[in-house]
Formats: C-alpha cells, sequence, structure tokens
C-alpha cells in the first residue's frame, strides 16, 4: 500500500547505480568501512555512500553520487545536510565525467569543506541533449 513496490525501484542497470558503485570503490575511502544507503536513525536522512573510519569513529566521510548534466547549487547543500545529519568531517560528491560543474558551485563546495569528483562512469544522454 505505501511506497514504491518493485516497479518503481531503480534499476540496476542504470547509470546512476553504477556511479554509486565505483564511487563507493574510490581510493577515498581506503581503510574506512564503507556502506551505500545508510540511513541516520535521528534525522531518516540517507546519503549514497557512508564511510565511517574503524580506528576513529569521529571520522566520516559522506558521498553523494550525481548522473546529471549539470551540477547545481542545490545538489551541494543536499550534501551539506547529510554531513551535518552524519557528523562528518568531510563530503564528496562523485558525478559523471560529463557533468557539467559551474565555478558558483565548486566554490560553494570548496565554502562547505565538500569536494568534487569526476567518476569514469558517463551518464545515460537522453534524445534531446544533442540538438539544446
Amino acid at each position: 500500500m505505501f511506497g514504491f513496490g518493485e516497479s518503481k525501484k531503480v534499476a540496476d542497470d542504470n547509470n546512476w547505480r553504477k556511479l554509486e558503485r565505483e564511487a563507493a570503490k574510490s581510493k577515498r575511502f581506503e581503510g574506512y568501512r564503507v556502506e551505500e544507503q545508510k540511513q541516520s536513525k535521528s534525522t531518516g536522512k540517507r546519503p549514497d555512500i557512508f564511510a565511517i573510519n574503524p580506528h576513529d569513529s569521529r571520522d566520516r566521510i559522506v558521498g553523494e553520487a550525481k548522473c546529471v548534466k549539470e551540477l547545481t547549487p542545490r545538489h551541494i547543500q543536499q550534501a551539506r545536510s547529510y554531513k551535518g545529519s552524519h557528523y562528518a568531517k568531510e563530503g564528496v560528491v562523485f558525478v559523471a565525467r560529463d557533468t557539467k560543474v559551474p565555478h558558483n558551485v565548486r566554490a560553494e563546495a570548496r565554502a562547505s569543506n565538500i569536494s568534487i569528483d569526476r567518476t569514469n562512469v558517463s551518464r545515460k544522454k537522453g534524445l534531446l541533449d544533442g540538438f539544446i
């Protein structure tokens, strides 16, 4: 009755899912215990990637995978809220290799201690992308 059900789930072969899996294997998370879609018990927020240092529980990183045409300040704000809800020291936004990242978005990410990393996954192009 409630929720998406089986028909509305994200397909496993979706480019966003590939981007999320590749981001979780990033060298940035070496030495960390990595969980995908870890939900905060207090706020209910769920970043794509949550990594915690097994030797220091205060050392945490949240990661967000964005397979979009252009990164916006709203994406950075979302990563910042995940960072706060999981008490993380740093945040990472992983983007597809052909995602445009404007200068103002980079500046906002830098001010929030959020880094933007490109991956080797390309986003699925739509029919109109070649015309616009």
